[in-house]
């Protein structure tokens, strides 16, 4: 099945095609096929007249006798060829309301036309039933993968590289603001859901954003674009909000109101605007995302994700263990274990990091030396050395401070010692996720 060239002219429509009923002769197929649909014979026209013949779909044709060929697939495609490549086909067309402009436009198009029309690359089979497997193939979808798989909203807008939405979509999951998990949980991310939020002027600037194109320039820390990025996107995957509800700019107004202040951006970034940019690391051009407690993915099941990775000091063969276990323990059926283990974890990992790297413990009790003490001395060496952002600082604050925050070590230790206290395994997630960072770096050689 090589494919050969041939002229249009020698090509029949074939009358059994399955758009229509069958046809009794070649020209009425070819006026059923162009005035189908007049706006969709047009459009296939000015693709062809703008970038010639699409050369990764060939017609599939089997010969007839005379050296010619009937057209088993691509009948829309041999009709506008046939008149683009002579015109005056047209004239013959039946009356009818909109015919007059359908032939003056397909004329225009004609004339207008750069590219080869009176030829075409074609695939020939021995007969009928040969093509049909690849034929039936085509038209009925992506069949459990044999077929072409069509491609999402999302996957259009990569490729066309021009998709504010896309890119922004695509930062948030760089940065771990949301996985692919929560944006599918409903199925596709319907990214042209988002495209008309950002479309919205007073969305961007309650967003903290601008947009040129495909281009995002932020006014805000990448903490507060955090949050309410994160919020909307976790809006538009879960249904709350569509393209349905959001089609008036009234009722994208109306969304707005309904979101939290507490997610809305507060402040301009420091050092100015700054650009979504997948290649750059986002910490150049702004300061550390701000504290907050992250909504658990459904499909997070144990304290550590598996995101999470570091390489444990080689000293510290238990404390190594007791990572593994972490990231292993399921949290809702373990949640004694996972609470106990955590406070051990954190206290093991800062004997293992004071001594490492030689730092004197600065305690209050000159007796004893107490977690706190091992906290507030970790912290103060990070600070010094500048690896301690603001962020991270204030986590090692929380978790040395009382027992109303819930990441504290009065917690932790109620965890261990109280017989009435009893963690919640939503809770332990939390405690983790706004210890992680400062964990990194007193566990990561």
């Amino acid at each position: 099945m090589t494919p050969i060239q041939v002229p249009v002219t020698k090509l029949d429509f074939d009358l059994h095609n399955p758009r229509f009923p069958s046809q009794t002769s070649q020209r009425e197929a070819l006026e059923k096929i162009l005035l189908d649909n007049p706006a969709k014979t047009v459009k296939l026209a000015e693709h062809i007249t703008t970038n010639g013949q699409n050369p990764i779909d060939l017609l599939a044709v089997y010969e007839i006798e005379g050296r010619r060929y009937v057209v088993l697939e691509g009948n829309r495609r041999t009709a506008v060829l046939k008149v683009l490549s002579k015109p005056v086909m047209l004239d013959s067309l039946p009356p009818g309301p909109g015919v007059p402009a359908f032939i003056k436009k397909m004329k225009q198009l004609s004339a207008q036309r750069k590219h080869e029309v009176s030829k075409i690359n074609v695939v020939p089979f021995a007969t009928r039933e040969e093509a049909d497997v690849w034929i039936l193939l085509k038209h009925t979808g992506e069949n459990e993968g044999a077929g072409t798989v069509p491609w999402d909203g999302r996957q259009k807008a990569r490729f066309r590289k021009g998709d504010a939405g896309l890119n922004l979509l695509d930062f948030g999951k760089q940065n771990g603001w949301f996985t692919e998990d929560q944006l599918t949980v409903r199925g596709p991310f319907p990214i042209t859901t988002f495209n008309r939020l950002l479309g919205d002027p007073a969305v961007r600037a309650a967003m903290g954003i601008e947009k040129s194109g495909d281009k995002v320039d932020c006014l805000v820390p990448m903490g507060e674009l955090e949050k309410i990025v994160t919020h909307v996107v976790q809006d538009i995957a879960k249904g709350n909000v569509n393209v349905t509800t959001l089609k008036s700019k009234a009722q994208r107004q109306d969304y707005l109101n309904q979101i939290p202040k507490s997610v809305l951006p507060k402040t301009q970034a420091v050092d100015g605007p700054w650009t979504v940019d997948l290649d750059v690391a986002p910490a150049v051009v702004s300061p550390p995302p701000t504290i907050r407690v992250r909504e658990q993915s459904l499909t997070r099941k144990t304290l550590i994700p598996k995101s999470f990775v570091i390489s444990t000091s080689g000293q510290s063969p238990r404390l190594a263990a007791i990572y593994r276990e972490l990231k292993t323990l399921q949290v809702e059926q373990n949640k004694n274990a996972a609470a106990v283990l955590l406070r051990v974890f954190i206290e093991l990992s800062l004997d293992d990091y004071l001594p490492r790297e030689s730092v004197t413990i600065i305690r209050k009790d000159p007796k004893r030396f107490t977690l706190a003490d091992k906290v507030n001395s970790a912290a103060a060496h990070l600070k010094k050395a500048g690896k301690l952002n603001k962020n991270q600082e204030d986590l090692a604050t929380r978790l040395v401070g009382d027992g109303s925050d819930v990441n504290s070590i009065t917690t932790l230790h109620a965890f261990v010692h109280s017989r009435h206290a009893s963690p919640l395994p939503s809770e332990l997630l939390t405690i983790w996720d706004n210890t992680a960072e400062f964990m990194r770096l007193i566990t990561h050689v």
